[in-house]
């Protein structure tokens, strides 16, 4: 039984009027695809796939290897929002988390509220 999810560094691909974001878990691949007109929401780190495979490792008790790139704020949060999750799901339990890369997370703007 393999006790560790590892996560690859993402790839973008544009297909016809979308982009297909994808990486390698564990030999699978995950991925999501959205219109091209959304191409610059889209991160070129790996943040998507761990987010989305959290709660699985947890109930799972499996570590989190990423291979790719992470950003700091979801790696130095990573804690607090395994707290959160074991505070709602009981019976899930905290994971390890090896970040082989660690990426400054983009500066946020608040919106300007329009006018």
């Amino acid at each position: 039984m393999n006790n560790k999810i590892v996560i690859g560094g993402p790839r973008l691909q544009r297909v016809g009027g979308a982009v297909r974001w994808s990486v390698d878990v564990n030999d699978v691949e995950l991925w999501f695809k959205v219109p091209i007109a959304f191409e610059r929401l889209l991160t070129s780190n790996s943040d998507p796939a761990l987010v989305a495979l959290l709660m699985p490792s947890m109930l799972g008790m499996k570590s989190i290897v990423v291979r790719g790139q992470c950003s700091e704020d979801l790696y130095f949060n990573f804690s607090a929002i395994q707290g959160l999750i074991k505070s709602l799901y009981p019976n899930t339990d905290p994971v390890s988390l090896h970040v082989e890369s660690l990426v400054e997370s983009p500066a946020q703007t608040a919106p300007s509220g329009g006018g």
